[in-house]
Order: structure tokens, then sequence, then C-alpha cells
């Protein structure tokens, strides 16, 4: 089984007309790398806003003939480089073979429950069982992002920045450039950090065919995650001129 988690960001300009003859500029960035997975047994000009993507701890290898009890290092982490931001990650899920979103909204749900945020971060010697990774305590997102109930659905989700109601995100969830105050490191967001492949699943679990009534005799099909790619896209937004209520509406609209 093959999964290729990609991350994106991309640079782009919006210029949008208000009263008097004046025009705002709202500025958006992102950036990309991809990540493939195989399971065992299975087939910037300096102004407006710039952002960094990266993930500092995955390794290719580690995405090769995966299998159930592996937790795999993977950590989309946003860094603003520019101005104050807005920011958000769009997660969507893909199906390997069609090409298309997953709107089966099971199995859409049972891959986003892959992903785990943990501080200290989990290691191959945690092993999460089904009944831990769909405990209401098993943390699948960093909390200082939302889920955008109103703009996901079924095979996209999005999560805005909205901050540990504490320091500069505490008005509205803006990210602020430059570095840790008390640190001195740059300030970096991460979405999640692990996937997790839990230790009771089987291959029940792992294999997906679509149901195929002509077939003789007709095929139920298998409901399990199958092949799949996951795209995370960074986006970042402005935050001088916009509000955190309509800044993604802006970046959606350019």
């Amino acid at each position: 089984m093959k999964r290729k988690f990609v991350t994106i960001a991309a640079a782009a300009l919006l210029a949008a007309s208000v009263g008097l003859g004046m025009s705002l500029a709202y500025f958006h960035d992102s950036k990309t790398v991809t990540n493939e997975f195989t399971s065992a047994g299975n087939n910037d000009d300096g102004s407006g806003t710039g952002i960094g993507l990266e993930e500092p701890n995955w390794d290719p290898d580690n995405g090769s003939d995966i299998l159930p009890g592996d937790v795999i290092p993977k950590d989309p982490t946003v860094t603003n480089l520019l101005g104050p931001s807005y920011v958000r990650f769009v997660v969507t899920v893909v199906d390997k073979d069609a090409g298309e979103v997953i709107t089966d909204p099971a199995r859409s749900a049972m891959i986003i429950k892959m992903l785990s945020y943990s501080d200290p971060v989990l290691t191959a010697d945690d092993k999460i069982s089904s009944a831990e990774l769909e405990s209401p305590d098993f943390v699948h997102i960093n909390p200082e992002f939302a889920l955008d109930a109103a703009k996901s659905g079924d095979g996209v989700y999005y999560y805005n920045f909205v901050g540990d109601g504490s320091g500069d995100n505490a008005a509205g969830g803006a990210i602020m450039p430059g570095a840790d105050a008390e640190t001195g490191e740059t300030v970096s967001k991460v979405l999640f950090n692990s996937v997790v492949v839990p230790t009771d699943w089987d291959q029940s679990d792992l294999l997906y065919s679509a149901p195929d009534p002509s077939a003789d005799p007709p095929l139920a099909g298998s409901n399990g995650i199958g092949n799949f790619d996951i795209v995370v896209t960074a986006q970042a937004i402005q935050a001088q001129n916009l509000t955190f209520a309509t800044a993604f509406d802006a970046m959606d609209n350019r």
C-alpha cells in the first residue's frame, strides 16, 4: 500500500479594490515537500507575507513498508518570515489510485485519525491501539489550530491558527514574525508530529476496494484506508487591515 503525504505552500498576490479609488493588497504565501509511504503486503520580495514550510524530523526511509504498530515521525511546520499573518493548514485526503478527494466519511475520518500531536513526540516505542486512537483524550492536531467546520467537509479539513490565548496571538490568532523572547528561536508552528498505525489493525483496516455490483458474484468491497495521499497546504495572509473573522474569506475569494 502506498501513501503519499504532501505538504504544500504557494506564493500569490491578491489585489482587491476598496472605496475612494484606493486598493488593498492581500499577500499570502506557501511551499512544497512530498513524502511517500508504503505498507508491507500492499500494492519573496521582502514585503507582505512570507512563510517557510518544512518537516524537520521526516525521513523518507520511514515511509517504506509501514506496518501495524508503526509510529512515523512527520511534522509539517510553518514559520512566519515577514509581517504578522493569519495562518491555516488545509488537509486534503486523496485516493491514490483514482486521484480524487476521498469523500467517504468513514474512510477519510479513519485516515485523519492516524495523525498525532504529542508533547513529547511519540516514538517507535509507543505502541498505540485503535481504542487509544479513538479516545477523546488522544490529540490528533496541535490545539493551537482549530478546525473550521464551516469550510471543512469529508476529505478536506481546514485548521486555522488560533493561538493559545496568550502573548501576541491572544488577539485573533495572528502569528508574529521574529524570534521567541525567551528562547531566541524563530517562532514556528507544527500541525501534527506523527502518523500512527494502530497495533491491532489488520488487513481489513489496511485494504480498500470499491464495491462492484456488476461482478459475478457482486463484490461488496473492503472498507480500510487503502492507497491514499494526504496533501497538507500551509497558507498565510497578512493580518494588517484584516481581522481574524475576515482574513480567510479574503484568501478564498482572491
